[in-house]
């Protein structure tokens, strides 16, 4: 949903009436801030403008008959206001997850001071300023049906509608500043507390997200406070128009306009007083989110300061007990190699004995009774003993032809600059692996 809305005008419905109504042109400068956008581009624009033809009329501005004698002012100004957008329907959303939206009106107002005719022309996205000016047209008529007969009742009424746009610009202001410092809380509450008051099951780990939501929340707080301060300006620049009128020589708005001046000028002071209050409530939590956005960097850099501990710790306890194991790997090998040697030597003679003990070598007599055979023995040495010494042999050429392969691999490693493959090929003979 784009936050602006397109006007509900054309461009050659708009021209006409601006130029049936001589509207001023600087009023096309507040006009062009609306239209259909997705994020608010000129919330900066901002100004009031006058334009004051009080001497003696000339012909070509008189024009009697619809109501203009050629004596006028014009004003045109904006303000904003904030409103929160609450979906038609459906059930009430949690506080994170609503909606505040600024929302722009543009204000064009003429005053005849002979005839007591003004007009009005309101530029906004709602109808927000609309509905208060018929309540308020409503209500003054309920109360008196002349209100409007005269030029003093006339000049009053345009008073009274421009105190209307006043507080309708400093309307819920507060209660978005309230959102925001709800929201910041609830980033910050578990930062800004010691440890031994919290206790270790509230502590929080604290993620980038959070870094980033603070960013956003002062982004709109210093944003809150830019149009706080226009707005101001704007009612100050209106109150001192005012107020420089009723020292025109020219202006005769009958009775009763420098009490409704005045009266009018200490209300927008009122309002004006109000805001300057949400400008120094939105300054201090902007300052409030800074120091937070700090502790939450502090407690994001802990953190990893935390985590680092913990992997070189596991790290440190695994060397060791890689080291632990040296030791048990080396007797291990060591006890294979000898099991390896006792094989060796004693597996020819097995098989020679088993082999001599078959019925293809036979030195007993054939009536079974015990006898010792020196030729037996001898031929038993004859084939025993050269075979251990091959066996023996055939270990010793197989265990060097492995390191021999072995040391060529680590010098092709080397050559080639792969150290990861072999880690130990670029150490120094006198160097030493050391664990703590």
């Amino acid at each position: 949903m784009p936050l602006c809305s397109p006007l509900e005008i054309t461009r050659k419905m708009m021209t006409r009436i601006f130029t049936y109504h001589q509207v001023m042109p600087s009023y096309l400068d507040f006009v062009l801030v609306f239209g259909s956008q997705n994020e608010f581009q000129d919330l900066r624009v901002s100004g009031f403008r006058e334009q004051v033809l009080l001497a003696p009329p000339e012909r070509a501005l008189s024009i009697p008959g619809f109501g203009r004698s050629g004596c006028q002012y014009q004003l045109c100004y904006n303000l904003k206001s904030v409103g929160e957008v609450t979906p038609e329907d459906g059930p009430e959303v949690p506080a994170e997850a609503r909606q505040w939206n600024i929302r722009q009106a543009a204000f064009h107002h003429q005053f005849d001071v002979l005839e007591g005719t003004a007009v009005w022309i309101v530029t906004e996205s709602q109808h927000d300023v609309q509905d208060l000016v018929k309540e308020m047209a409503g209500e003054l008529l309920n109360k008196d049906p002349k209100a409007f007969s005269t030029l003093g009742d006339c000049f009053r009424t345009s008073l009274s509608t421009h105190l209307l746009c006043c507080q309708w610009a400093a309307g819920e202001w507060r209660w978005y500043i309230q959102w925001i410092e709800g929201l910041v809380h609830q980033e910050i509450r578990l930062g800004n507390t010691s440890a031994e008051f919290r206790g270790r099951r509230n502590v929080r780990n604290y993620t980038t997200d959070n870094l980033q939501n603070l960013q956003f929340y002062e982004d709109r707080t210093k944003e809150i406070g830019m149009v706080l301060e226009s707005n101001v300006d704007v009612m100050s620049s209106l109150r001192s128009f005012y107020e420089g009128l009723l020292g025109n020589r020219d202006v005769s708005l009958g009775q009763g306009a420098y009490n409704d001046v005045r009266s009018f000028a200490a209300q927008v002071n009122d309002v004006a007083h109000d805001l300057n209050v949400q400008i120094k409530r939105a300054q201090l939590l902007a300052t409030q989110i800074a120091d937070g956005k700090r502790l939450v960097l502090q407690h994001l850099q802990s953190q990893a300061t935390e985590r680092i501990e913990r992997l070189t710790q596991s790290s440190l306890r695994l060397a060791g007990e890689t080291h632990k194991m040296g030791p048990s790997s080396q007797k291990e090998s060591l006890l294979m190699r000898v099991v390896a040697i006792v094989v060796l030597i004693f597996l020819p003679a097995t098989f020679v004995s088993t082999f001599f003990s078959t019925d293809v070598v036979r030195y007993q007599p054939v009536d079974g009774s015990g006898s010792f055979s020196r030729l037996a023995l001898q031929m038993w040495f004859a084939v025993a003993i050269p075979l251990i010494f091959l066996s023996l042999s055939a270990g010793c050429f197989g265990l060097l032809y492995a390191k021999r392969k072995q040391r060529r691999n680590t010098q092709d490693s080397v050559e080639q600059g792969n150290p990861e493959k072999f880690p130990g090929a670029f150490q120094e003979p006198g160097d030493a692996v050391k664990f703590r």
